[in-house]
This record gives structure tokens, sequence and C-alpha cells, in this order.
């Protein structure tokens, strides 16, 4: 059976406009992430780009215990090992690290932690380049019950130390986009990563920062700079930006657009939603 809110009906025909790669931010379908659900809820609308996506793994994947769901229905080569859930892999010029930040998942994140050491490593190997990291919990956010997960601020001191550009994040459902900064939160236009919240994707949004529409980040990068739009369902984005990265500029990138309209659909009623925090990755 086919189930999920409007809005991730929407979404998925929003991501059918879309060419390059398709970042899961996580929570893919509610209340939990059994195999039964991805099948019958989030594969009749997210299949088809199943050969595109990168997934990143949400608290709601570990209510099925050990995020057993999760891992069958995407496999082992693509999101990585139950033991070690995480990976990385290259695009062009850009670098894109997934990590799970479910830390009390996996034993922690601290400094010297599997996970920790993993980073650190993929972090060396890839000096100079343009890099995004994707994650499901936002380090910080303007929605008062997420906004001060500091058990990953090792990671992102090591973010922050090997130039990251971007960083996404889901769990908070609405829209929020930072300055530049740092892992201690200050401002910093030439060493700061810029951190995306991107929480829109299947379920009715928050409105903390006017965020509150549903839809995905659209990001269109190059070896200078990344254009992003945050498109929503309704046709129009809502914020757009462009962001210089490490090498240096060689070209100007104009800023994504969303230039098309979604055409509304009843879903229907079920007990689970495909939920979904979602970034579209053009390489």
């Amino acid at each position: 059976m086919t189930c999920g809110s409007n809005a991730a009906v929407q979404t998925a025909r929003l991501l059918d406009l879309l060419p390059g790669d398709f970042i899961g931010l996580g929570d893919f379908v509610y209340p939990e992430g059994t195999i039964e659900a991805f099948t019958t809820c989030y594969d009749p609308l997210f299949g088809p780009f199943f050969d595109r996506t990168l997934p990143v793994p949400g608290n709601h994947e570990y209510y099925d215990p050990g995020a057993a769901g999760y891992f069958a229905y995407f496999g082992f080569a693509k999101a990585g090992l139950p033991s070690a859930p995480w990976y990385s892999t290259t695009r062009g010029d850009w670098q894109i690290i997934v990590l799970d930040s479910n830390c009390w998942e996996i034993g922690t994140c601290a400094v010297g932690s599997p996970a920790y050491v993993w980073l650190q490593a993929q972090l060396e190997a890839a000096p100079g380049m343009c890099r995004l990291v994707a994650m499901h919990h936002p380090f910080q956010s303007s929605w008062i019950p997420y906004d001060n997960n500091q058990y990953l601020k090792p990671m992102m001191s090591l973010l922050v130390q090997h130039g990251t550009d971007i960083v996404l994040s889901g769990h908070s459902h609405h829209y929020e986009r930072f300055a530049q900064q740092t892992e201690n939160q200050i401002i910093d236009e030439a060493a700061g990563y810029r951190q995306f919240t991107v929480g829109t994707g299947g379920v009715a949004p928050r409105i903390p920062t006017g965020g509150a529409t549903n839809g995905l980040l659209s990001s269109d990068p190059a070896s200078s700079a990344c254009s992003t739009s945050n498109c929503t369902t309704a046709g129009s984005p809502s914020d757009s930006s462009t962001r210089t990265v490490r090498r240096p500029t060689l070209v100007a990138i104009p800023a994504s657009t969303c230039s098309h309209t979604v055409d509304e659909q009843p879903s229907p009623s079920t007990s689970r939603r495909s939920g979904g925090e979602y970034a579209h990755f053009r390489a």
C-alpha cells in the first residue's frame, strides 16, 4: 500500500524534477523504521530514487532495534554496517561524509571513539577537498528542544579543523540556515562551516524561524562555490544562498532556482507516515 502525508507525496514529486544525489537525512518512516514500514510506506514514494539515495540514519530508524529495517532496506553497501554506520564518497571535487549522530546507539562519539577515529581518518585522507557532512541531529537549532547537542562537539571540532564547508542535518521539523561558525558557535567566515537544518520532507513543519514550508534543500555545487535553495512544494524557494568554498574562486555560481509547481493530491489516511528530512545534491 502507499502511505504518507500529503507533503511526502509532494516532496517525492519535487525530487523527481531534480537530477543528482538525494541525501535522506533520517527518520524515513514514522513511527518506527521497520522493514515493513520501509517497503509499504517509504518505497512506493521514494523507491524510484533508491540508486541515487545517500541514506543517513535517524533516531526513528533505531525505534526498530539496531535500526534493522534501515539496514535491511538500504543494504550494507549503501548504508554501512550496523557496527560502523557511517561512510564517505566523492562527487567531483567534493567529499561527502555521512555520520550516525545517534551516538548512544553506537557507543559514543567522544574523542577516541570508533566514530571519531574513522571521521578523523576520512578528513585527513582528503585534504583540500570541498566537504559536505550529513548527520541526523543538528548541532544547534532554534527549536528549543534540539538547541544544544553538545555531545557532537568533538566531531564538530574535527570538522572545523579540517575545513568543512557544509553540514546538513534534519531531526527538527523545520528549515534553517546558520551563518558560518565554529564548534564554539562563533561566527567565522574563514574557518566556519555553514549548517542547514532540513526537516521538511514529510511531516508538518514547526515554525521557530519562519521555515515552515515542506520541501527539500537543493544544492548546486562546484569546486569554487555552492549554491543552495530551500525548494518548497509550493513551487518557489523560501531561501537561497551561495557559499564560496575552500578552493580558490574560479567562477561564480548563480543561485539555484525552483521554478516549478507540484500538484496537491490527498494521500490515504494511515497510522504510519513517510517522514523524511531531505537534501538534493547536484554534482
